[in-house]
């Protein structure tokens, strides 16, 4: 500024010497000094002008010599302009005869931008007032901010902006260096967070704040105040730098942090400069809060690092703390040591937590309420207080709400949702939890439409809650999201949600969740075209139900009869409908709609509309709208009949159309296809144990394969599936021996005939496609048991984490099914890459079973084990691993007879076919075992 007011002076005529000193580094005799060697060397005409920058520190003496001095010059003739920092208050009050401008006059103004901007060529894209609040020495430096985001130079310069204002501050031990130390380890925040935590802030130290030292942006009106400066950057270092000094500082603000429940900076601030006892000391006093906020990867950090004096003397609030995050976690087995901990400490609990704190723990066990020995002692009648606590009731609404939609109870799922609580934190699981809900109890029962918003902000949660390794609330995340898709037939991008919490729910002994998540699985089956798999899971939850679970058992029944009617003939679907007694009333809408489907897809129409009239009160109920039209749609076209009765105020709450009530505006296109894939029969092709063809249900018998090469290349095609095979390939398979010409014209004539057997047309679904010189099965219309069976052989044979015992069980009971004999071999033709194949398949099918085997019998399971060591050994009963598994099954089972008769059945077979002995392995397991019996009979 002073360089600015010399150059402008030195243009003027009438304008004397002008000279200007830094007399910052001057001490009090020397400034006189410079004083009297100024007076005396400028001459009095024209006018002098003396620019001084910076004073020293005067004491009361000095300050009145000066002042009188710079009197003295001015009645002589001078104008002196000195720039100086509040640090100077005692000589600018004492020549109070003088013009003053504070620190405020001194800002860049909006109308002086411009040319600073020009100047410094300072980017339009810089919002250069909220990163330097107009201070002079700031927006010089801010000529290196760009869209690059690159702020290096005006960080240093902000930090010693900052650091020469506190250590001014401290010299003279000003009450303000306090308030402005505080600031700058919070980074923001309002008064109020200082006077909660017993800091009174008065009004003077804001007045002087703004009047003196301009550098923090302060809102008079909100009482709230931001430092200039990022936390990673500036603040960072100038916390350290107040911590080295003032140690008790970093802990003060954590507490106003806290209080103020902005957790995340207060974790930041103890990781950042805490040490262990520090941070278990904030544990220690809000146990609970760091929990909630998400911050259980720091409570795990710190109990990590606790040696062992610490550990024996934990305090009792630390274990509470560390008992939450290994709930959040998932962690079991760190809640199970903590509440065991609480247990034996309980009478210590009521002096060291909070009552707040307490009730807010018993309401999250309450999520946890069936998973073995993490609860928590009963203890809440030695607490004086009484009252409910936010939080705690939000937990309590939680568990509420989920029991409501398994019991099916509206008064539960319609409690009152609170508002968000407001806070800087990424995560606060009471606010998640209740927007888990809306959506949940939306997407289920309340019938909401679908929206995109929704579905982002879900995946960003997930994604955050994963960041912060809370995962049993993620997983909960998870199936919320892919529920919210699944009731919306919108493609589900997380395929393993229900699976991943079905295996949580497993390990926190939550059966209700488990045949939840069993059902979610089978729907989302059914949505990706594996009815098998979807009625195996619909099945699976009915027979593990109880009368209570009126919700997953009516679900369930949906479930099996919608895959039923996608995978029965026609023929079965009609003689099915016919034994339907329409003569009683359904007890459940379940029930009402099961038989309502079977009707509608047997095309009964008078029959059913006699049982939509009688049943009418069941069939609209609106708490089962959600669930059934995602029923509906499976169906498609087959539900046409059904939905027909439907009234018509109420048929579009009932359709969907591409994830979209019907109705919405908009995907034109995707309902045309809609329309299309509807018109398409899905057709099904089977080559374990014989080749089978059906479609839209019906069996397509030899009167539609009236040639037989026709039907041996449908079955090299499925074999193929998803891949294109060469026509060179199929005539030298299909016919060896006819010359090439010849061949490719039978074959173009069997396509024809696969094309009319299927239904074919130019308009229509294309079943086989051509591609250059190859052809294939159109994937998008036509399914084969060989694809059924290379998902489960993968499922089980592919060790892949996270996969429990549990699952390879019942992937192999499932490929049990789909295995119903050896592969298809055509009887004419070259038939070399059948039988290869058929070898091929069979001992990926005892690969399975032995993998079942074993899974089986780790989980305890001995009836599915033997079930699939006879599947085993009806395929192959001379292979030696199988013969081993058996004998292992029949030992666990006590078949002794049977055991021995296996052995020496194999032993005949070894010695008398392959003139040989049986392997060691099966020799010593057989010895083995016969030794143990004997023992056990001596015993």
């Amino acid at each position: 500024m002073l360089m600015q007011c010399a150059g402008t002076l030195r243009e003027m005529p009438s304008t004397g010497d002008v000279v200007l000193r830094d007399a910052s580094s001057c001490d009090a005799p020397g400034f006189v000094g410079l004083l009297d060697d100024l007076s005396n060397s400028l001459s009095p005409l024209p006018t002098p002008y003396v620019l001084l920058d910076g004073l020293p520190l005067l004491n009361k003496e000095q300050v009145q010599v000066v002042a009188a001095r710079l009197r003295a010059m001015r009645d002589e003739g001078m104008k002196i302009a000195i720039a100086c920092t509040p640090a100077s208050a005692n000589l600018i009050r004492a020549v109070s005869d003088s013009t003053k401008y504070g620190a405020p006059f001194l800002l860049v103004q909006p109308r002086e931008y411009a040319a600073w901007s020009k100047l410094y060529a300072i980017s339009p894209s810089v919002d250069i007032y909220a990163l330097t609040r107009g201070i002079p020495c700031l927006v010089a430096e801010a000529h290196g901010v760009g869209a690059s985001g690159e702020r290096g130079q005006l960080e240093r310069a902000v930090a010693t902006l900052y650091q020469d204002v506190l250590q001014d501050l401290g010299e003279r031990k000003d009450p303000l260096a306090v308030l402005l130390a505080f600031m700058v380890m919070m980074g923001s925040g309002t008064i109020a967070d200082f006077e909660r935590n017993g800091m009174g802030v008065h009004t003077e130290l804001l007045v002087r704040l703004q009047r003196e030292y301009p550098i923090v942006i302060y809102d008079a009106e909100q009482r709230a105040f931001r430092c200039l400066g990022s936390d990673s950057g500036v603040l960072s270092l100038l916390r350290r730098s107040i911590v080295e000094t003032r140690r008790q500082f970093a802990m003060k603000t954590v507490r106003m942090l806290m209080r103020a429940r902005r957790v995340d900076a207060a974790v930041a601030l103890l990781e950042e400069l805490c040490d262990t006892a520090e941070c278990l000391q904030a544990i220690s006093q809000f146990p609970v809060l760091f929990a909630l906020h998400g911050h259980v990867k720091f409570i795990r950090s710190v109990l990590a690092h606790m040696d062992g004096e610490q550990l024996a003397t934990m305090d009792v609030s630390v274990a509470l703390a560390g008992w939450m995050a290994g709930l959040f976690t998932g962690e079991y087995k760190l809640a199970r040591a903590m509440a065991t901990e609480l247990r034996h400490r309980a009478h210590e609990i009521a002096s060291c937590v909070s009552y707040e704190d307490w009730v807010i723990a018993v309401a999250v066990s309450g999520l946890w309420s069936d998973c073995r020995a993490v609860n928590l002692p009963a203890i809440m009648d030695s607490y004086k207080e009484t009252g409910s606590v936010r939080e705690a009731e939000i937990l309590k609404r939680h568990v509420s709400r989920l029991d409501g939609v398994l019991s099916e109870s509206a008064s539960k799922m319609a409690m009152p949702y609170s508002a968000p609580e407001e806070g800087e934190d990424d995560v606060i699981v009471t606010n998640i939890l209740e927007y888990l809900d809306g959506v949940y109890i939306g997407a289920l029962v309340d019938g909401c439409e679908w929206d995109t918003s929704v579905d982002e902000r879900l995946t960003n949660l997930v994604r955050l809650l994963n960041a912060h390794d809370m995962g049993a609330i993620a997983a909960r995340a998870r199936v919320v999201a892919s529920v919210h898709r699944l009731m919306h037939a919108r493609p589900l991008i997380d395929e393993r949600a229900f699976s991943d919490a079905s295996r949580v729910a497993v390990r926190e002994s939550n059966l209700d969740e488990q045949l939840l998540m069993l059902l979610l699985e089978g729907w989302q089956f059914l949505m990706l075209g594996q009815f098998l798999n979807a009625r195996f899971r619909a099945q699976q939850v009915q027979k593990l139900s109880d009368g209570s679970r009126t919700f997953l058992v009516g679900w369930a029944q949906i479930l099996e009869r919608v895959a039923k009617l996608r995978t029965d003939a026609r023929l079965t679907v009609r003689e099915e409908a016919e034994q339907c007694d329409l003569s009683t009333t359904a007890r459940t809408p379940a029930e009402a709609w099961v038989t309502a489907m079977q009707l509608s897809v047997a095309r009964f129409d008078a029959d059913l509309s006699a049982w939509f009239s009688v049943n009418r009160a069941q069939l609209l109920d609106p708490a089962f709208r959600m669930r059934i039209r995602v029923a509906l749609y499976a169906l498609g076209g087959r539900a046409e009949s059904v939905q027909r009765l439907i009234p018509r105020d109420m048929a579009n709450s009932y359709m969907l159309e591409d994830g979209l009530t019907k109705g919405s505006s908009g995907h034109t296109d995707s309902v045309a296809l809609r329309e299309c894939m509807e018109d398409a029969d899905m057709v099904n092709v089977s080559l374990f144990g014989g080749f089978s063809v059906s479609q839209g249900g019906r069996i397509l018998t030899n009167e539609v394969w009236k040639r037989r090469k026709a039907a041996i290349l449908t079955a090299r095609l499925a074999l193929g599936i998803p891949s294109f095979v060469s026509k060179t390939v199929l005539t030298n398979e299909l016919w060896p021996e006819m010359e090439p010409r010849k061949a490719r014209q039978n074959l173009y004539v069997n396509l024809t005939a696969v094309r009319r057997a299927f239904g074919q047309r130019d308009q229509g679904p294309q079943y086989i496609v051509t591609q250059a010189d190859g052809i294939a099965l159109n994937g998008e219309y036509s399914d084969t048991d060989i694809r059924d069976f290379n998902t489960l052989a993968r499922e089980i044979l592919v060790q892949r984490a996270g996969v429990s015992m549990r699952q390879v069980v019942d992937a192999a009971l499932k490929l049990e099914e789909v295995y119903k004999g050896p592969l298809y071999v055509p009887d004419c033709g070259d038939t070399r890459f059948f039988v290869r194949m058929r070898k091929m398949y069979q001992a990926k099918f005892i690969d399975c079973m032995m993998r079942g085997v074993d899974a089986a019998i780790e989980e305890g399971d001995l009836l599915s084990a033997s079930w699939l060591s006879n599947a085993a050994i009806r395929q192959e009963p001379t292979r030696e691993d199988v013969v081993r598994r058996a004998m292992r099954v029949m030992d666990l089972e006590g078949r002794r007879r049977e055991l021995v008769e296996l052995y020496q059945s194999h032993l005949h077979y070894v010695r008398t076919e392959l003139h040989g002995q049986p392997e060691r392995e099966t020799r010593e397991l057989y010895e083995r075992i016969i030794k143990e019996n004997e023992d056990r009979v001596l015993l």
